[in-house]
C-alpha cells in the first residue's frame, strides 16, 4: 500500500488525426478527448486496463496503445506513438523495452513523438506537468542529477523516475519510467522486420 502513494498517474488525451491541432511551431497538441490513464509505479507501467512490468515486451505495449507510428534505430531502438505523445526504448536488435516515456516539450530530437502533451502528471500526492516549476520538484521526491543537471530521479522500488528538462533549466520536457536494460532480452527473431515500420 506504501508503493501506491508513490504512484505517478498520467492522464493521457486520446486523439484521432481530426482532434489533432496545429501549434504552430511543426508539432501538435493533443485536444482534449477521450483519456487513457497511465500510471508509473515500483510494480510497472499501467495502461489504460493493462499493467506491465519494466522490461516488457514491445507486444504488451502494442496490446495497450496499438503498433507505434515509427521506430528509429539508434544506440537504442526506439518505437514512437506520435499521437499519444509516448515513446519506448529497447536495446538494439531487440523488442524488450525498458523505458517508457511521456514527451511535455519540443526537443530537436529525431526519435520525439510528433503530439505533445498537455495533461498532467500526479507524483504522490503532488501535480507535475508541463507548467511545473522547476523550483517545486523536490517537494515530489525527485532529485537534481549533479552530474547532468537536465535530469532528475528519483527511484519507485526497482525502477527509475526519470525527468528531462530543457537548456535552461526552466521546463519539463519529458517524464519516462526504467527499468533493467540488463534484464532477460532476447534477440529479435529474424521475421523480426515485420514488426517495424
Amino acid at each position: 500500500m506504501a508503493w501506491a502513494l508513490l504512484c505517478t498517474v498520467l492522464i493521457i488525451s486520446g486523439c484521432r488525426d481530426n482532434n489533432i491541432s496545429d501549434s504552430g511551431q511543426g508539432l501538435t497538441r493533443i485536444s482534449q478527448q477521450k483519456e487513457l490513464a497511465v500510471a508509473f509505479d515500483p510494480d510497472g507501467v499501467t495502461l489504460g486496463q493493462k499493467t506491465v512490468q519494466l522490461p516488457c515486451d514491445l507486444t504488451e505495449l502494442v496490446s495497450a496503445l496499438g503498433e507505434p507510428s515509427r521506430t528509429e534505430h539508434m544506440a537504442n531502438t526506439i518505437f514512437v506513438w506520435d499521437n499519444l505523445g509516448i515513446y519506448a526504448m529497447a536495446k538494439p536488435r531487440t523488442t524488450r523495452v525498458h523505458n517508457i516515456s511521456v514527451t511535455f516539450a519540443e526537443t530537436e530530437y529525431r526519435y520525439w513523438p510528433k503530439v505533445l502533451r498537455t495533461d498532467f502528471v500526479n507524483v504522490a500526492e503532488h501535480v507535475v506537468g508541463p507548467q511545473t516549476k522547476i523550483s517545486a520538484l523536490h517537494q515530489v521526491g525527485l532529485r537534481q542529477d549533479q552530474r547532468l543537471p537536465l535530469y532528475w530521479d528519483m527511484r519507485l522500488g526497482d525502477l527509475l523516475l526519470s525527468l528531462e528538462t530543457d537548456e535552461q533549466v526552466r521546463r519539463i520536457v519529458s517524464l519516462g519510467l526504467e527499468g533493467d536494460a540488463n534484464k532477460a532480452e532476447p534477440a529479435l527473431p529474424a521475421d523480426a522486420d515485420k514488426l517495424r515500420r
